[in-house]
């Protein structure tokens, strides 16, 4: 009877582990995600492919200079769905 009630009791916290979220797959940690930044620029390629798209620019510093920045997005798959 005791080795049946251990058998089912690790059988659920298998099965209950598997629902919670995995949070810790990809960190934010190297990114502030309190402080947003504004700019303009101009879009000179777009990479639509996995596993992250990317969005190249060219951005006018305050002395006019052209700076090239990269923005990367999700997952093409993830970005379909939110529109």
């Amino acid at each position: 009877m005791k080795k049946h009630a251990v058998v089912v009791l690790a059988l659920a916290v298998s099965l209950l582990a598997g629902y919670r979220p995995v949070l810790a797959h990809h960190s934010s940690a190297s990114f502030n995600l309190d402080h947003g930044v504004t700019f303009k620029g101009t879009v000179t390629n777009f990479e639509w492919s996995n596993p992250r798209a990317f969005i190249y620019l060219d951005v006018k510093d305050e002395t006019g200079n052209v700076e090239q920045w990269r923005v990367e997005g999700n997952s093409p798959n993830m970005l379909s769905r939110a529109g």
